[in-house]
């Protein structure tokens, strides 16, 4: 139990200074403490969760759990939704908010919030698909074979703390999209997100401790296991 809690007390301290705190380990060290480091986050989590729905019980928000998963649920089978939002999401998600934590991965992750915000913005993507990847592909050969890939070091030194707690909360408003119909004012948003932005900060430590890899591994473990639930929730004790 020692060694399965064993980050504990770094990740009591980390949010006073976030830094990178990499050091390498072999996988039967890292598992269980990243494990260890995934139970820890629900513990600030179920205290979200309780807050959250105490508001809907009086009635400042409403429809709490009407998630956009439920709707392509609706529409796709369950494995394909698995792999979607189970594996390909998260490693996308990860690659796109945590990976330029580290400034000579700085590029990648820009690259790949190209192609994200090029997807929002094109309603019938697949017409536009090659403008866009071309575009994003120049842009981040341009930042890597430019003198531009030898700044992030400087800037990441220098603004460090407020770069991860821009992935943190970035990374929660973004999926303010997930709700569908919940009937919110706006100043009630980020309490929405609460629960994302938890899981943020312990996705943001553990790729920081661990590197990238053991951070999808946190995030695809997290949303499998949400969906596994779910799907136990809803097929099996509901009786009607």
């Amino acid at each position: 139990m020692s060694t399965i809690f064993s980050e504990g007390e770094s990740l009591k301290h980390f949010w006073k200074a976030p830094r990178d705190i990499y050091q390498k380990e072999d996988f039967q060290t890292a598992l269980p403490k990243v494990l260890g480091i995934y139970l820890m986050m629900w513990i600030p989590m179920f205290l979200v969760m309780g807050v959250l729905y105490a508001l809907e019980s009086k009635g400042i928000v409403d429809n709490l759990d009407n998630h956009a998963i439920e709707q392509f649920l609706e529409t796709m089978p369950f494995a394909v939704v698995f792999v979607l939002a189970g594996i390909v999401q998260p490693t996308l998600e990860e690659l796109g908010f945590r990976l330029f934590l580290r400034p000579k991965y700085a590029g990648i992750s820009f690259f790949i919030w190209i192609v994200f915000l090029a997807a929002i913005c094109f309603q019938s993507l697949p017409k536009n698909l090659a403008i866009v990847l071309i575009g994003a592909l120049s842009v981040f050969l341009y930042f890597y074979f430019s003198d531009w890939r030898h700044r992030p070091e400087m800037i990441w030194g220098k603004y460090f703390k407020g770069l991860f707690w821009l992935s943190v909360f970035s990374f929660g408003l973004a999926h303010a999209v997930n709700f569908v119909a919940v009937d919110v004012p706006l100043w009630a948003i980020p309490l929405m997100v609460l629960p994302q932005i938890v899981a943020g900060y312990f996705l943001g430590f553990t790729r920081l401790r661990f590197g990238i890899s053991w951070a999808i591994f946190f995030h695809c473990l997290h949303n499998s296991l949400l969906l596994i639930g779910y799907l136990i929730n809803e097929h099996y004790l509901h009786l009607t």
